[in-house]
């Protein structure tokens, strides 16, 4: 009987056993994916799209000098690299070229209309265009940015008519082209916050189920040690038994 008791003994610990591996190799596994997430925080801007201006009815302003600034913590940098200035100057000569030029198609008339100054759509660039994408992200954002409006304003040449038909200043659009950027900006800002909140959630999640490994990994070894020791207690019978 007693022989019986502890032969049943032994199953159900070796039960208990594999149960306490399994569990320690499960949680290891689901901690170590756990920490093992970490977020994307490169800021992704998809290709903005011209035609999405010259399509979608809705209100559209004129360029203004008294941008509204966005408001973050992040420090702007005080003094941008030349190849900031660089991009500026010519996204700005570009810019206000085209500008003008449509201005003068949309009023027929023969001689350029300078409508548009290059030193006040200059200092818009610089310090409120510039300094809110920086605020968002970096310097290198701020550099792609005015290398698009470069490549991108030969668009308002080629849709004056546009302007002319919706009774809209030519620099509607660079406004345009700029929230459409800071808006990407934000909602990319956004996303990598939003990340890097699940991945710290989920780190401490792994900690805590770290934890509860330890524990099933010491049930384990304790239960081994029972093991051994129904297997010495068994052996230990049968030589009693055959003497």
């Amino acid at each position: 009987m007693e022989n019986k008791f502890l032969s049943i003994s032994r199953k159900f610990i070796l039960f208990l056993t594999g149960l306490a591996f399994i569990a320690v190799l499960i949680g290891a596994f689901v901690a170590l994916a756990k920490f093992s997430n970490s977020p994307d925080e490169t800021i992704k801007i998809t290709k903005i799209d011209s035609n999405d201006y010259f399509t979608k009815k809705e209100e559209k302003q004129e360029i203004k000098q008294n941008i509204q600034t966005t408001n973050d913590d992040k420090t702007v940098v005080q003094k941008e690299q030349s190849e900031l200035d660089k991009i500026i100057e010519e996204a700005t000569e570009i810019t206000v070229k085209n500008l003008n030029i449509c201005e003068t198609k949309i009023l027929d008339s023969e001689m350029l209309v300078n409508y548009y100054n290059t030193t006040q759509i200059k200092d818009i660039f610089k310090n409120n265009f510039s300094k809110n994408i920086i605020s968002l992200s970096d310097e290198d954002k701020a550099i792609e940015f005015f290398k698009l409006l470069k490549e991108d304003s030969n668009n308002i040449v080629k849709n004056y008519q546009y302007f002319k038909d919706n009774s809209l200043r030519c620099g509607s659009y660079i406004d345009w082209l700029y929230n459409e950027y800071l808006e990407q900006l934000k909602s990319e800002k956004d996303r990598i916050n939003s990340e890097i909140f699940a991945s710290n959630f989920e780190k401490a999640e792994a900690l805590t189920l770290l934890s509860f490994v330890g524990i099933a990994f010491g049930v384990f070894v304790f239960l081994t040690i029972i093991l051994v020791l129904f297997k010495i207690e068994i052996n230990t019978r049968k030589e009693e038994d055959k003497k």
